[in-house]
């Protein structure tokens, strides 16, 4: 029996800072996955930031039993206000249905602001966070 794709599409307002000084604290942030678990390489997407559409494509980080997803391109965001950002890193994670999200800004990424229900283990692995 084949599973079939489920798409979830959701937001998440990024608005604790974790680390240093984030330009923007308070941001609103649109996601979207393919979340069947039976597909690891499943690809997610930052779809907006504020009022931008960003469709930022975000690689499967591999976590068992958890669907995370991270974008590492250093790109410029537009945000509510009219100022801009250096997104270092942004990502997002489902871990049975608790959504958490996060972004580290800055041109060295030492600024970062998440959801307010982003845990200190999953800070902790992204602070060592090194892609393969």
């Amino acid at each position: 029996m084949t599973s079939q794709a489920v798409i979830k599409c959701f937001t998440l307002n990024l608005s604790k800072t974790v680390k240093g000084n984030p330009k923007n604290v308070t941001m609103s942030c649109v996601y979207s996955f393919n979340g069947n678990q039976e597909a690891p390489m499943a690809i997610g997407y930052v779809l907006a930031i504020d009022d931008t559409i960003t469709e930022m494509r975000c690689f499967n980080e591999g976590i068992e039993h958890v669907q995370a997803f991270m974008n590492t391109d250093k790109t410029p965001v537009n945000i509510q206000g009219g100022g801009i950002i250096l997104s270092f890193r942004l990502g997002f994670m489902d871990k049975r249905d608790e959504l958490t999200g996060f972004m580290m800004q800055g041109e060295d990424g030492n600024d970062i602001v998440t959801t307010e229900n982003y845990s200190e283990e999953d800070l902790e692995a992204l602070l060592n966070y090194e892609r393969a």
